[in-house]
């Protein structure tokens, strides 16, 4: 109420009360202090200085005007409107004041109800009943008797203390606050995402089935973030696992982000060819200049190394172990080639050792980049760019180990029907396409290139220093898994 806001002819009693409605006609004033005529119903137009506007007005209340979209059943109670909408929410329902509600519009009337499951889905659109019998049954049984509607501390006696429980950490709070933090977490992320976020997973689509897929990658990733007082789980591609001791919860949601992401991913390069992902792989990849990303980028190739040298040394101790159980007959053991298992034993302990050290390198190697990002926000947006693209590729890679070109075949054979000779297998077609799609920049559709066995599945020896010592790596892996008996 304000008895100095009144129109430039009325009366002292024609002045803004509490519950006044007008309709916004116009902006006025400065950018810095704008004000607005307002046509208010049965008061006319008065000009609201912006004193009033921004003024604080009570706790948590600011401005002496509230978007007047919506009002309670008693407010509107001897009003008419041209269309009435309303809102029959479960447990805040009685006779009295739906009544008043459904005959406040006068050409146009629609009630809405809430299926209280509904409100637990992390999603920007409610469901819409499908049956409209099932909604009209429900709003009876809520109307079959007349009797007061439930105040909001009945219903939860922390009510009252929701929007201030809400501002204050997860780990604090609980219970319908709890729900209504992490709404506003994950609505924030959905409709306000981070440049990373763009850059990783694209910008919000459309409506439909992707921006719904996006919208919960989103979502969950802020609110793993929140809840765990964590950056673990980026878009950028540094995706770590929780350590065993955080418990099966956490252990889940991080499933939950990890298949989240993957499906918005998918979903994003989806009709994109190979070239254009690999287009925006370079494109990302030359606007990363400064020292602590080029860093990154090496330890992540030192893991990836190491991490096939891993695989490659358990394939082996498969394979020893294979062998040596064709030895034995009619149970008792003749000859067993037990140098061959400490071997291979001994180059997976090594290998083991190696991927670690490189994992402790990426490690160090993203916390110096961590503590760069202040100072350069477009290395981190390159760098999930870069990351999304190689995502794009490795589905490619697997797409094309599924289903073998010819050139696969020629050099590994056919896929074996035992696990142990089927894992192998696949490694060594992995290997392949990997080697081909990230640095020759084929698919399978390129077909073989010039030349016999391996060298018609990855080409003859380059002469690309950083390509060479990848082809000898592929190379030298191949020709083992062919003289293991993968071939």
């Amino acid at each position: 109420t304000n008895r100095d806001l009144r129109p430039r002819d009325g009366s002292r009693r024609d002045h803004v009360i509490n519950g006044s409605q007008g309709t916004v006609i116009a902006v006025k004033g400065t950018h810095r202090a704008p004000s607005l005529l307002v046509d208010f119903d049965g008061l006319g137009v008065i000009r609201l200085p912006h004193e009033f506007i921004a003024a604080e007005v009570g706790p948590g209340r600011g401005g002496g005007l509230t978007p007047g979209y919506a009002v309670t059943s008693f407010k509107a109670e001897g009003q008419t409107y041209g269309a009435g909408r309303n809102l029959a929410a479960p447990g805040a329902v009685n006779t009295e004041g739906m009544y008043v509600a459904l005959t406040r519009g006068r050409n146009n009337q629609r009630t809405y109800t809430i299926d209280p499951a509904a409100l637990l889905q992390e999603r920007s659109e409610l469901p819409v009943v499908a049956d409209d019998r099932a909604a009209l049954e429900a709003l009876s049984r809520a109307l079959s008797k007349n009797r007061g509607a439930d105040l909001a501390t009945v219903v939860d006696p922390n009510a009252a203390g929701i929007g201030v429980e809400a501002a204050r950490p997860l780990g604090d709070i609980s219970g319908r606050a709890l729900s209504l933090a992490e709404m506003r977490i994950s609505g924030g992320a959905t409709y306000h995402p981070d440049p990373v976020t763009v850059a990783a997973l694209g910008p919000r689509p459309p409506a439909g089935a992707h921006r719904q897929v996006w919208d919960h990658a989103v979502s969950q990733t802020a609110l793993y973030r929140v809840r765990y007082d964590t950056n673990t789980v980026t878009l950028a591609g540094s995706v770590q696992p929780a350590r065993a001791g955080d418990g099966p919860q956490r252990h889940d949601h991080y499933d939950q982000v990890r298949a989240a992401i993957a499906a918005a991913d998918a979903q994003q390069f989806a009709g994109k060819s190979f070239g254009d992902v690999l287009r925006e792989r370079h494109e990302a990849k030359t606007s990363l200049t400064d020292g602590p990303s080029r860093r990154l980028e090496q330890a992540k190739d030192r893991l990836v190394g190491a991490e096939h040298d891993l695989t490659d040394t358990q394939v082996q101790l498969d394979s020893a172990q294979h062998s040596s159980e064709m030895f034995q007959v009619s149970g008792r053991p003749r000859h067993r080639d037990r140098s061959a298992i400490e071997t291979a034993r001994h180059n997976l302990v090594a290998a083991t050792q190696a991927a670690t050290k490189a994992e402790t390198v990426l490690d160090r190697a993203t916390r110096r980049l961590e503590r760069a990002h202040g100072n350069n926000i477009g290395n981190v947006i390159a760098e999930a760019r870069v990351a999304a693209a190689d995502r794009s590729i490795d589905r490619h890679i697997a797409a094309a180990v599924r289903r073998p070109a010819d050139y696969i075949v020629d050099t590994l054979g056919k896929r074996p029907s035992k696990d142990v000779d089927a894992r192998r297998w696949d490694t060594a077609a992995g290997q392949i396409e990997t080697y081909r799609h990230h640095h020759l920049g084929y698919t399978p559709k390129h077909g073989a290139l010039p030349g016999e066995g391996l060298t018609a599945a990855i080409g003859p020896q380059p002469d690309i220093q950083i390509r060479l010592r990848f082809w000898k790596q592929t190379h030298r892996q191949i020709e083992q898994h062919q003289k293991s008996g993968c071939r």
